[in-house]
């Protein structure tokens, strides 16, 4: 016979563990195997469990035949916290996060396995957890976080994976789940959202026996002289009003950025990014809060807790400050929120001025269905909107970085972070319009990290699928917040953005010119004089390595020139340097405004 699985609930008021135990000694050969949460039974593969009596723990579960083992799943709350149970309270007592938010706080809660009837019971009393215990979860909590005995395993593994490195992710990914749930007083489980998640992170910890990080932590910016320079523009927009924008600025490159902070944020968000000095000398850097966020002023049209974002409105801001702040040709690049967006630049790119878009964390359209985001009952802003965005962040990022992010959020204006879902989940919808990005115009480099399971790596890797010529690239150990998180990671993939779209602009001018050049008809001399002007203008210049050394002209099957050249000048291609040559290379473009150069069909 063959092995089979199954779970089993106790009968009666017994536990799965505690029924086994008292009858497996009756059974030939039965030995039972402890295997973290798995509890393993095996026995003889003759024992013929169908004569066992109607009390028997198998009675009501149907089985009838012969079986050589069985795997029973019991309680993953006992299991795995048992060893740590004596070191919970300590370790989280000894959270300077959390002393704050508990001061003053009495409150019970309950960690359970779906459909156990045992849970962990956390027992506050006056801001300190004075208990940490094994029991009934129907006893006096307050409200009970239930999860499936595998989500548990997952969370509580030393590096989760997403989307369980945090219970909102759990809720958010997995709450159609049977027993992915949370139970009992919701208004409690939302006032104590920030003691629920800081217990849950420390007894992660003190499970695989990981010390606490340090109280004070320094920021990723080294520097000590900030050279970020700030000001403000006014902006007008149909829906929001005039409003005072705030912008910044740094660096001294040439490729021009704008960056795009995320729904109900600000471009802080970017600052590790705009002080890196390898950034300021490739790029001049530019940010804005968006009217109403962060240090901006409120449209004069937007009432308190009346503030709506959409795809049109959201456009025209960021054309403005193309305009206000005369960028050239800016690279545009954002997450989120800012992410989305820039899918809708790059279909206005050429209106726009834009000669890129480094969309992170970003996709065509994301459904809204996420019960995270409809919770009943009073709420406090400053603290439940931080608290459900930062379970997007990578559980690897510093933890300096994840309080600088639960800060951006917790300091928002109220009801701006819904305002802007509001255009993040149904406002932007690109489905039936990602084929007409042209990235010869606008080139695509998409970016989302791993941990991001709100716009997860498979629903951006499926866009940029849609969109021809577009690159896409997973980012390891980042999340949602990829510039905040760990800037350093995120660096690396920022800069093989910015490679990427240079590169598409540099061989689509050659083919631009190459491709022209292949039409011209060189019966005269004088237009045999313009195409030496052209190639030695390619050449004098290098804008590209296709175009030094006359290296430019292989690789196309048509002969660029239809008669014979000149020997100095076949001299000059081979050795720019030679005597011949030289007088060649004196010769400007003054024929290149007589050339119309597009590209071949």
């Amino acid at each position: 016979m063959t092995s089979r699985k199954f779970n089993l609930r106790a009968q009666g008021t017994h536990p799965v563990n505690r029924a086994l135990l008292e009858l497996c000694p009756t059974v030939p050969n039965c030995k039972i195997i402890t295997e973290g949460y798995i509890l393993r039974v095996h026995m003889r593969h003759d024992y013929d469990w169908s004569t066992k009596s109607r009390s028997s723990p198998f009675a009501k579960s149907g089985l009838s035949y012969t079986y050589r083992a069985f795997l029973f799943s019991v309680s993953m709350i006992p299991a795995v916290l048992q060893p740590a149970l004596a070191d919970i309270p300590a370790a989280i007592n000894a959270d300077l996060e959390f002393q704050t938010s508990a001061n003053g706080v009495t409150a019970k809660f309950a960690i359970q396995d779906a459909g156990s009837e045992t849970a962990l019971q956390i027992s506050i009393h006056d801001g300190l957890v004075t208990e940490a215990q094994i029991a009934q979860p129907a006893g006096d909590a307050e409200f009970t976080l239930s999860a499936r005995q595998d989500d548990w395993k997952e969370f509580f593994a030393a590096v989760p994976r997403a989307p369980w490195q945090s219970y909102w992710g759990m809720l958010r990914v997995l709450g159609h789940n049977p027993g992915m749930q949370v139970l009992g007083d919701m208004a409690s489980f939302i006032r104590h959202a920030r003691l629920w998640r800081i217990s849950l992170d420390r007894i992660r910890d003190a499970i695989h026996s990981r010390p606490l990080s340090a109280d004070h932590v320094e920021y990723e910016e080294i520097t000590e002289e900030d050279s970020i320079i700030g000001r403000y523009v006014w902006l007008d927009s149909v829906g929001w009003g005039k409003s005072k924008v705030f912008c910044e600025s740094a660096g001294t490159g040439p490729q021009h950025v704008l960056f795009l902070h995320t729904a109900g944020a600000d471009s802080r968000q970017f600052h590790a990014l705009m002080n890196n000095c390898e950034l300021q000398q490739r790029c001049t850097m530019f940010a804005f809060d968006l009217p109403g966020h962060g240090r901006s002023y409120p449209g004069s049209k937007t009432q308190p807790e009346g503030f709506v974002n959409d795809e049109e409105q959201y456009v025209s801001a960021i054309k403005q400050v193309i305009e206000k702040l005369k960028l050239h040709r800016p690279i545009v690049s954002g997450a989120s929120m800012g992410g989305q967006v820039c899918l809708a630049v790059a279909l206005r790119a050429e209106e726009l001025g834009v000669s890129g878009v480094i969309p992170c964390e970003a996709c065509d359209h994301l459904p809204l269905t996420q019960p995270i985001y409809h919770l009943p009952g009073d709420q406090n802003e400053a603290i439940l909107n931080a608290e459900r965005v930062c379970g997007m962040i990578s559980p690897t990022a510093p933890m300096s970085n994840r309080k600088l992010i639960w800060w951006i959020y917790s300091s928002q204006a109220v009801q701006m972070f819904h305002g802007d879902l509001k255009f993040y989940f149904q406002g932007w919808d690109g489905r039936d319009r990602m084929h007409l990005i042209n990235t010869k115009i606008c080139p695509v480099y998409m970016l989302t990290g791993v941990y991001d399971y709100s716009c997860t790596p498979e629903l951006s890797r499926e866009t940029a699928c849609k969109i021809p010529g577009a690159k896409f690239e997973v980012m390891r150990d980042l999340g949602h917040f990829p510039m905040t998180e760990n800037p350093t990671v995120f660096l690396e993939y920022f800069i093989k953005g910015l490679e990427h779209i240079k590169s598409a602009h540099s061989l689509l001018k050659d083919d631009k010119m190459c491709a022209r050049v292949n039409t011209l008809d060189f019966s005269s001399n004088t237009k045999k004089e313009l195409f030496y002007d052209i190639v030695l203008w390619q050449l004098s210049f290098g804008i590209s390595e296709k175009c030094r050394g006359g290296r430019w002209l292989k690789g196309y099957s048509r002969p660029v020139m239809r008669g014979s050249r000149p020997t100095h000048f076949a001299s000059s291609l081979e050795n720019p340097t030679s005597g011949q040559g030289t007088p060649e290379w004196s010769i400007k473009s003054r024929f290149l405004s007589k050339v119309d150069f597009r590209p071949l069909d």
